[in-house]
């Protein structure tokens, strides 16, 4: 495998700790912990931001674990599957 996830341990450290907040987070929607945002629509929009920051840090290994819908939400900066959704229903 390439890239700086892989040969960079600033880098590494840096797309794992996103990671695992980004765990945390959806582990803990809705089981009332101090862990728990309490807002699905929140957590999924951290994660869209954590995958622009991870797209910077390393593009390959943002290929590698995004889908495609969610590389054409960072593309077009919609942070929002729903609104997303709808834009896309909208222009077939």
């Amino acid at each position: 495998m390439e890239g700086k996830y892989y040969t960079d341990p600033k880098t590494r450290k840096a797309i794992d700790s996103l990671l695992q907040m980004n765990a945390a987070i959806q582990a803990n929607i809705g089981t009332n912990s101090k862990l728990d945002i309490k807002n699905p629509t929140a957590a999924e929009q951290l994660w869209h931001q954590w995958l622009v920051e991870i797209k910077v840090l390393d593009p390959g290994f943002y290929n590698d674990i995004s889908t495609t819908e969610e590389k054409e939400m960072v593309t077009k900066k919609i942070y929002s599957k729903q609104r997303f959704r709808e834009q896309q229903a909208e222009s077939v």
